[in-house]
């Protein structure tokens, strides 16, 4: 660690990037948005209370967003030598934040996560949800130490991530609303159109995050090569990884277009309109750059339009809730 003496602002900031703040703030406004645009509306159809009250919910907000806080620690933690090479302005680890610091932080994060899954589930009639939270954290580490140097595993399993952390809300939402038997039968009938549209988005969520962490491979190809790893553009070279990028983008456009089909079906054609100018198109134009794209700085670029992307799709959520209420 230097022994440069750093200000508090700057402290601050590097606690700040190294527990991926922005990230951590999208993940909870993706929570917020599928409460308010599809649970709240169905409630407030039917003329019911949200099972999920609001502390609750805030609860469940911030525990998960602890254990990911407490996984972008480690993940930093054990990339030290990569980043070195691949982002070394952007280093906090051994730089302005000690080694050891780093660790405690992560064992306080975590395990304050997995307290507070186990504290929400239990006022949601299951505390047993809080184990989710520690194989979660255990999975973390373990991609962290070893499981992202290996081919396409670790890939895998941040995109199993993403679709998670929609499926666990509404494993949440289904037992909270199961507390109140009344509150369930009613809410039943809409099972159907709940389940099509949270697997929907999980379905979304694992394909564009598999997407973007293989772009992110081929940026980070010097560093990850440095350090050992065996990623996609290692083991294959960077032409095959475009071509699998372009197979996943064109496999996610044409589940896109059943997503449009089954929402013109089912009385959801704000969104499945939506859906071609603010997503579908713009997977196009990915791919178009991504096959002329030779530079560390390009596939940035390309991987910062994923990003964009996927913003985009979470904030059709609220169409969704137009057409409930």
């Amino acid at each position: 660690m230097d022994n440069v003496k750093y200000s508090a602002k700057e402290v601050a900031k590097a606690w700040l990037r190294l527990i991926r703040i922005p990230n951590l703030i999208i993940l909870s406004v993706i929570f917020i948005l599928l409460h308010v645009g599809i649970y709240l509306p169905i409630f407030y159809s039917l003329d019911i209370h949200s099972p999920l009250n609001g502390w609750v919910f805030s609860a469940f907000i911030l525990s998960v967003v602890l254990v990911m806080a407490g996984g972008n620690i480690i993940n930093d933690y054990f990339d030290y030598q990569i980043d070195l090479i691949n982002r070394p302005s952007r280093l906090s680890i051994g730089k302005i934040i000690s080694f050891d610091q780093a660790f405690v932080a992560y064992l306080v994060l975590t395990f304050a996560g997995i307290i507070g899954g186990f504290i929400t589930g239990w006022f949601c009639g299951i505390y047993k949800m809080g184990f989710f939270y520690g194989f979660g954290a255990l999975l973390l580490y373990l991609y962290s130490e070893s499981f992202k140097k290996r081919l396409l595993i670790g890939n895998f399993i941040i995109a199993l991530f993403g679709a998670l952390s929609i499926i666990l809300l509404w494993l949440y939402e289904f037992f909270a609303l199961r507390n109140d038997a009344i509150s369930f039968i009613l809410v039943y009938p809409q099972f159907t159109k709940i389940n099509l549209i949270m697997g929907g988005y999980a379905l979304f969520a694992f394909l564009t995050t598999m997407i973007r962490e293989i772009l992110k491979d081929i940026e980070d190809v010097e560093g990850d090569r440095a350090a050992g790893c065996n990623t996609l553009p290692i083991a294959y070279g960077i032409n095959i990884s475009k071509r699998v990028v372009s197979i996943l983008v064109f496999l996610t456009i044409l589940i896109l277009f059943v997503c449009q089909f089954i929402g013109f079906t089912h009385q959801l054609k704000l969104i499945a309109i939506y859906i071609f100018p603010a997503i579908q198109f713009p997977l196009f134009l990915l791919v178009y750059r991504l096959l002329k794209a030779e530079s560390k700085h390009e596939f940035h670029s390309i991987s910062t339009l994923m990003k964009i992307i996927m913003v985009a799709g979470i904030l059709g959520i609220q169409l969704i809730n137009v057409h409930i209420l």
